[in-house]
């Protein structure tokens, strides 16, 4: 399991009895061997994963509306916990497929996802984006390098960047290149960094 940052896994010292189980929040990479009388569950507050022996990606930060998961091998089936603690309808997921499910109207929304390796490039020190929304940006990288970003109202909140960052650079040297890259000017004072819209 690779953890991302501001993330959190709980599981027990050794699995016993017909199942393991872990409980997730945030998010990870996973790569399970297959064992057919002990099946692997990945819980979230809202959804339960069973994964048959695999290599997936799951996105269940609590900030977040949707709870991301991205089939890379394998097979995965995604079950809605309800709030009797029963299962819903079960979704199995493809390899190449990403599942979406919101939170607000509960609905999983599946499609077919063209580079998987993409959800994962950070566990080799890589953050890939493309056409992402400035704001989502930046709130990744608040979590990864645990700063607090505070906007100006001239924010350019609806831009849409893509890009390549070396997480093992400094976030003063993330800046420099995100600064390059879009509308922004910014200054760092300790664990704040105030952002606003470039002057020209």
């Amino acid at each position: 399991v690779w953890l991302g940052a501001g993330s959190r896994l709980a599981f027990p010292t050794m699995f016993a009895g017909k199942k393991r189980e872990v409980y997730l929040e945030g998010e990870a990479y996973f790569e399970v061997t297959h064992i057919p009388d002990q099946p692997f569950f990945v819980n979230v507050r809202e959804i339960s994963l069973k994964v048959l022996g695999t290599r997936f990606y799951l996105s269940a930060y609590p900030s977040n509306e949707e709870i991301i998961t991205v089939l890379l091998e394998g097979s995965v089936a995604l079950n809605e916990n309800s709030s009797l603690g029963l299962f819903r309808k079960e979704v199995v997921l493809e390899p190449g497929q990403k599942a979406s499910f919101n939170r607000s109207n509960k609905i999983i929304n599946v499609e077919q996802e063209a580079d998987v390796e993409f959800y994962i490039a950070w566990t080799e020190g890589w953050f890939l984006f493309s056409k992402e929304n400035l704001f989502a940006v930046f709130n990744k990288l608040e979590r990864y390098y645990n700063v607090k970003f505070i906007y100006d109202k001239s924010f350019p909140s609806d831009d849409l960047i893509s890009g390549k960052l070396d997480l093992k650079d400094s976030i003063s040297d993330v800046l420099v290149t995100l600064s390059g890259l879009s509308k922004i000017s910014y200054k760092i004072e300790n664990e704040n960094i105030y952002i606003e819209r470039k002057l020209k």
